[in-house]
């Protein structure tokens, strides 16, 4: 009988491990637990830096800085940085070759989303350095610091509204 209980406990204790090790390396922001070899891996990322509140709300009064919002369009259309424009990491190919096109490599690009632990603004910040815009960066919990320093907003709504 104990050693029914004691192999039992093993199995479950192994599937709880198995469970674990499975979910982390599903997760986008999962603790690296191996040695991984691709280019999205946590030890082998691009230098990547984060801009401040302070100095995204400097470089807004510039007016030389694009803003981007990386979060879904449903989001961006409920509100967004005023004069940010919407570029998500899942539609990419819609839009790479406009963007390729139409924006200087020099240009100032500050990516943000929404929440510490969002990583869509880092994550299209690291493809915007890989595609030689070397003054990407990206603004953590962007859309709810903007909004608690009460810099300009809009939103889709409010666009239409104004025509």
């Amino acid at each position: 009988m104990t050693r029914k209980i004691a192999f039992e406990v093993l199995i479950i204790a192994f599937a709880a491990v198995l469970i674990a090790f499975t979910v982390n390396r599903l997760r986008p922001d999962g603790l690296p637990l191996f040695s991984e070899k691709n280019i999205n891996s946590h030890s082998e990322r691009i230098s990547l830096e984060e801009i401040s509140i302070t100095e995204a709300i400097k470089r807004f009064h510039t007016g030389d800085t694009l803003f981007v919002d990386a979060r879904p369009a449903s989001d961006f259309n409920s509100g967004h940085i005023n004069g940010a424009i919407n570029l998500t990491d899942t539609y990419m190919d819609e839009w790479i070759d406009d963007f390729l096109a139409n924006t200087s490599p020099d240009t100032l690009i500050i990516v943000y989303c929404d929440g510490l632990r969002c990583s869509l603004g880092r994550d299209l910040a690291e493809q915007f350095r890989l595609l030689g815009y070397t003054k990407a960066y990206y603004l953590k919990d962007g859309w709810s610091q903007w909004k608690k320093h009460g810099m300009p907003t809009n939103s889709i709504d409010q666009e239409a509204s104004q025509k």
